[in-house]
């Protein structure tokens, strides 16, 4: 599926989940670009429309499931929704904490009572917790985040067993996971953990049988995340990868196949590393936007991997070792532990190394 043009967004739709549902020993996810008001979450919509309890769908509906009641200081969601029914019955309260964690700084502890809909959030001081914080709006995104992601987490865990052996059933005729924009107002940092978080997903899911295994659209306005998202997916040749920018003229919509091409992500990148370099904030998540930049490089210039990137200095090893660990690793230690000087050291020497031997080509790409 190359280019589709047409007046109506379902016949766009149509092409996609027809091109899901042709013959593939492989994953099949989908990547789309579109700025806002284009009609991609008209497609993630479509899609619960269309197939029901087939589909695992997060968007706008699903996040409008919630509100936060300035007030009381504290995030409302749905009592009656579907989603709090699901938490419940699936025991998935300490799941979500901690999945939380993952995304947002482990110092704010959000408390659950989903009979009454009330969520409300602490944060750690050194003389235990400050009850009634105001959450960011980025926070409360990563919250709302957080339950799908755990979601899809006990999806994948259930899927594992044999039919006989699963918990419930709920999530044996999932065949579509669809994920629009999970970065509201969340920074580039985050960004790039859901990226690497949402791949990491991917790999597990590859993992089930074919008949289990559901097709995975992914949809975003975020420049970054697309390119983070492309950049992970691009290179596994168990995923059959497609994907596309979405446009709207008029009245007339065009889905296209892209690479990156459309985005200067590699000047980001260079940016976002640099800055923390000089604010001497680095971060294990700056060794994932590190070989994305170098992936990314190796493409240009034909390399078939992204070490021959790198000048050969006697750090050269390590660095390609801690890369390797950090862009990677999914273990909660890896989450939380700080780099230590040796790290930050080994990692700001090969980024400026980098940089200075690839400077011309990085400019004039």
């Amino acid at each position: 599926m190359k280019k589709v043009e047409s007046e109506d967004i379902e016949q766009i739709y149509s092409e996609i989940n027809k091109d899901f549902n042709s013959p593939s020993t492989k994953i099949k996810v989908d990547l789309i670009y579109a700025f806002n008001g284009t009609g991609k979450t008209r497609i993630s919509r479509i899609f619960t429309e269309k197939q029901g309890e087939r589909v695992l769908c997060f968007n706008s509906i699903f996040q409008d499931e919630f509100s936060w009641v300035n007030d009381s200081q504290f995030l409302n969601i749905n009592s009656i929704s579907w989603i709090v029914k699901f938490i419940t019955e699936q025991g998935l309260e300490k799941a979500i904490e901690d999945n939380f964690k993952l995304f947002c700084d482990d110092i704010i502890e959000p408390s659950m009572n989903l009979e009454s809909g009330i969520i409300e959030f602490s944060a750690k001081t050194k003389d235990g917790y400050d009850y009634d914080i105001k959450i960011s709006k980025a926070e409360e995104s990563l919250f709302i985040w957080s339950i799908f992601y755990t979601f899809i987490d006990s999806m994948i865990y259930e899927l594992k067993e044999e039919k006989e052996n699963r918990s419930t059933d709920i999530f044996d005729n999932i065949k579509y996971i669809v994920i629009d924009d999970p970065v509201s107002s969340i920074d580039d940092i985050r960004i790039m953990n859901i990226a690497v978080k949402i791949y990491e997903l991917i790999e597990r899911i590859n993992k089930l049988t074919e008949e289990d295994r559901p097709s995975i659209l992914i949809t975003t306005h975020h420049a970054l995340f697309y390119n983070a998202i492309y950049n992970l997916l691009k290179r596994e040749n168990y995923i059959k990868f497609n994907s596309y920018v979405l446009i709207k003229n008029k009245y007339k919509y065009c889905l296209e196949e892209k690479g990156d091409s459309p985005f200067g992500y590699h000047l980001i990148l260079v940016k976002k590393i640099s800055e923390a370099i000089n604010n001497a904030s680095l971060e294990k998540i700056n060794f994932n936007m590190f070989r994305i930049l170098l992936e990314k490089t190796a493409n240009y210039f034909g390399y078939k991997k992204y070490e021959d990137c790198l000048p050969q200095k006697e750090y050269t090893k390590e660095l390609i070792k801690l890369i390797n660990l950090y862009s990677h690793g999914n273990l909660p230690e890896f989450e939380y532990s700080e780099l230590t000087d040796n790290e930050k050291n080994i990692f700001t020497e090969g980024f400026k190394d980098f940089i200075n031997y690839y400077k011309m080509n990085l400019k004039d790409e």
